[in-house]
C-alpha cells in the first residue's frame, strides 16, 4: 500500500523593514476563491509560518507529477493568494509606489535571484480596498521548471517621511535658540521657526531636511540642544536626550505645487 505523505511544494518568507525583527504580524495569507476550490479538490494544505506560509500536497505521487497533473486538468495556471490585513496602519508603515491606496502584486514569473535566494519582485496597482494588501501568484510552470520545492522571499521596505518636531514651552526654561543634534549619523534639520498650532498654542518647529525612515523602535538618536547667553558668551545645554521617533499613525500628506509630501508631526513639551 502506498502511503499519502505531505510534500512541500513551496514556501514564502515575508520580511518588513519597519519591524525590529523583520516580521510583520499584521498580514494574513489566504487562497483566493478559485485556488481554495483547488485546495479542497486535491487535498492541498496551506500552513502559516512565523514569517509567511508554506504549501503542501497530500498525495501519493511526486510533486513534479502532481503539478503536471494540475496544469493539465485545472483551468488555472497557478496558485493565487491574497495578502490580507485587518489593520490599516500597515499602509502607513510601508513604502508604497503610489500615494494612492493600492495593493502589491507578486508573481513567480517576475523573480530576482541573488545568492540562490529567489525574491518576488513587487508590482503595484491602485485599488479601493483597504483590507487586501497584496496578491501573490505562483505559477505551475515555474514550480515544474524548478523541479524542487522553492523558498520565495518577499521584502517590504519601510515608509519614509519628513519629521516635524513641534517644541512647546512649559515656561520653565528660556533659550536663545534650539537645535537638534544626531548622535549616530549626520541627519540635518532646519533652523527653528515660530508657528501657531490649530489649537492656538505657540510652538517652535524644527523639520528634517530629508525624509527619515519610520521604524518600530527608536532607530534614530536625536537630542535637543538649547543655546543661551552667559557673561556675553553663547553656551549650549542639553534639553532633551533621546527625542521621540515619529509614529506612522500620525502621518499627514502635505500638498505641494506638483507633488505631495508625507510628514510626521511630533509634539514635545520642554
Amino acid at each position: 500500500m502506498i502511503e499519502t505523505s505531505n510534500i512541500l511544494l513551496f514556501s514564502i518568507s515575508v520580511t518588513h523593514d519597519y519591524y525590529n525583527n523583520g516580521i510583520c504580524s499584521l498580514l494574513n495569507y489566504v487562497a483566493d476563491e478559485k485556488t481554495a476550490v483547488l485546495f479542497k479538490k486535491y487535498s492541498l494544505k496551506l500552513r502559516d509560518t512565523l514569517s509567511g506560509f508554506s504549501l503542501y500536497q497530500q498525495s501519493k505521487s511526486s510533486s513534479l507529477d502532481f503539478l503536471k497533473y494540475l496544469q493539465t486538468v485545472s483551468d488555472l495556471d497557478g496558485f493565487t493568494f491574497l495578502i490580507k490585513t485587518e489593520n490599516n496602519v500597515i499602509f502607513d508603515q510601508t513604502a508604497l509606489p503610489s500615494k494612492q491606496l493600492g495593493a502589491f502584486l507578486f508573481d513567480s514569473s517576475n523573480v530576482s535571484t541573488i545568492d540562490n535566494q529567489r525574491t518576488l519582485n513587487a508590482g503595484y496597482v491602485e485599488t479601493t480596498s483597504n483590507t487586501v494588501f497584496g496578491t501573490i501568484k505562483i505559477g505551475f510552470k515555474d514550480l515544474i521548471d524548478a523541479n524542487q520545492s522553492i523558498e520565495y522571499q518577499i521584502h517590504f521596505k519601510t515608509r519614509s517621511s519628513y519629521w516635524n518636531y513641534y517644541f512647546l514651552s512649559t515656561g520653565q526654561r528660556s533659550f536663545e535658540d534650539l537645535m537638534i543634534k544626531d548622535r549616530v549619523s549626520d541627519e540635518q534639520f532646519s533652523t527653528p521657526s515660530d508657528v501657531t498650532l490649530p489649537n492656538g498654542e505657540e510652538a517652535q518647529l524644527i523639520s528634517s531636511l530629508n525624509p527619515l525612515e519610520l521604524s518600530e523602535g527608536s532607530r534614530y538618536k536625536f537630542d535637543l540642544m538649547g543655546t543661551y547667553l552667559r557673561l556675553g558668551k553663547t553656551n549650549s545645554k542639553l534639553i532633551f536626550r533621546g527625542l521621540p521617533n515619529a509614529s506612522p499613525q500620525n502621518n499627514q500628506i502635505i500638498s505641494e505645487e506638483e507633488s505631495n509630501q508625507m510628514v510626521s508631526p511630533i509634539y514635545v513639551y520642554i
